[in-house]
């Protein structure tokens, strides 16, 4: 299995057994940002527009 970005390869894992293919993929694809907070701040002239569009 290879993993290329921008044509070029990135990493490339030998010998992947299907039952093991969703873990490979999850730690290939993964880079961890689905784990950090967003938070956008709204103020009340922006949150009252909103409100009433």
């Amino acid at each position: 299995m290879e993993l290329h970005q921008n044509g070029e390869l990135v990493v490339r894992r030998d010998e992947v057994y299907f039952n093991d293919l969703g873990a490979v993929l999850a730690d290939l694809i993964d880079d961890g940002t689905w784990r950090q907070i967003v938070i956008d701040v709204v103020d009340g002239k922006t949150a009252k527009m909103r409100k009433a569009a």
